[in-house]
């Protein structure tokens, strides 16, 4: 004969009932307190657990939205970097075109220098 709880009262197994024993015959009695020298009990434990769990929920949310964050930041940043680069070689095109127009420019004026030093 196994007791097993029942609400507030501790009776014994059904298949002890059909024998005239446990609850039907009086020999229910209170069940005793669940937490016994600052013991916690089954579902102080579960609700403990259930708090633990929330609470490691709560902190994953928080790196996991401190993580959406900095990848959109990172996702901003590349963004801009990359149109700075653009912009760079555009205006490295452009002072390497410049470099050649007054290379040009020179090799000119030195060729006329030349030929005047000849002429006289």
């Amino acid at each position: 004969m196994t007791p097993y709880y029942t609400g507030n009262i501790v009776a014994e197994s059904p298949d002890s009932r059909s024998r005239g024993a446990g609850f039907y015959s009086g020999q229910c009695k209170e069940r005793p307190p669940l937490t016994s020298g600052g013991a916690t009990s089954r579902r102080g434990k579960r609700r403990t657990e259930y708090a633990g769990i929330m609470d490691k929920l709560q902190a994953l949310e928080l790196k996991l939205d401190s993580l959406i964050q900095q990848c959109q930041q990172l996702t901003a940043d590349n963004r801009s970097l990359r149109e700075q680069e653009g912009q760079w070689l555009q205006e490295r095109q452009r002072l390497i075109k410049n470099n050649e127009v007054a290379r040009s420019r020179v090799e000119t004026m030195i060729n006329r220098l030349k030929g005047l030093s000849q002429e006289n």
